[in-house]
């Protein structure tokens, strides 16, 4: 039996497929656009960010640094809670208005059907990694603590174990990642923020988005807003899993198949993490 929360931590999630280089013309640009407009994705940005890569060798003073530019274009809703990004080496769906991964994922699906149909992508045929990220922002309701939220919050939060209750501050990390085989990799981090200023972190640094034009409006849930606790924290937690491509993928079935493997060790991942005794209750999870 499946169900969902309906007053989830969730804020952001994200789903990438990297694939060999993609270069488009203006013409092409024009016609994913004008094929996007059918699927509400009616708001256009284009991003130009500068790129450094330093070659070196171990033991040699001098590296050669090179600088170089990349473009990157956002196709989003009208009020930017969904967006496709296009740059020249992946396809990135994200959305902040999420309800059921079904309903996410054909999304995704139709925005790559309308790309791959409009433009001929020989990347298509050389899919490189699959990427599906999902980020909650986890705070306390009423009198409960951050660690009722968690099965195991010895084990999981990164200030379990530090008591100086005198400190001026305390905030803290835990990271883990999981090689499920050769090609499929899970990680899990969790960030543990002090709230005595409110909640005024909603995104790990790695799921950050640094141009403005790109950023997109969060869902913050009323009680969010308001937590303010001088000795209180909350947290941040990223579920991520991805997977290394071998070989040629044709077709919607097997992106969409490698997605549905990695949603599973997402899923698998934040139900181990949480307590859903006190996450059903203030949650409120419903069976569907």
């Amino acid at each position: 039996m499946s169900g969902r929360f309906e007053t989830a931590p969730l804020v952001y999630v994200t789903a990438k497929l990297s694939l060999s280089p993609l270069n488009l013309t203006q013409d092409q640009l024009a016609q994913i656009q004008q094929g996007l407009l059918g699927l509400e994705l009616v708001h256009f940005e284009k991003s130009v960010a500068t790129q450094i890569d330093i070659n070196g060798e171990t033991g040699i003073v001098e590296a050669e640094v090179k600088k170089s530019s990349y473009v990157r274009h956002a196709f989003m809703s009208r009020d930017k809670s969904r967006a496709l990004i296009l740059d020249q080496n992946s396809f990135e769906y994200r959305v902040t208005k999420y309800t059921k991964y079904r309903e996410f994922i054909e999304e995704f699906l139709r925005c790559i059907e309308v790309v791959s149909k409009l433009v001929e992508i020989s990347g298509m045929r050389s899919l490189k990694e699959c990427q599906l990220s999902y980020v909650d922002v986890v705070v306390p309701i009423g009198d409960r603590s951050l660690k009722d939220y968690f099965k195991s919050p010895d084990a999981i939060l990164p200030l379990a174990h530090v008591e100086n209750s005198s400190d001026e501050l305390q905030f803290g990390q835990n990271q883990a990642i999981r090689l499920v085989d050769l090609q499929t990799r899970v990680n899990i981090m969790v960030e543990q923020l002090p709230a005595n200023h409110g909640v005024n972190k909603f995104m790990p640094e790695q799921m950050g988005e640094d141009d403005d034009a790109f950023v997109m409006p969060l869902t913050i849930l009323p009680h969010v807003r308001e937590y303010k606790s001088e000795r209180g924290h909350y947290a941040l937690l990223l579920t991520q899993a991805a997977a290394l491509l071998s070989g040629e993928l044709v077709g919607d079935h097997d992106i969409k198949e490698c997605f549905r493997k990695l949603h599973v060790h997402v899923k698998d991942s934040f139900e181990a993490a949480i307590n859903r005794d006190v996450c059903d209750e203030d949650w409120r999870y419903v069976a569907e």
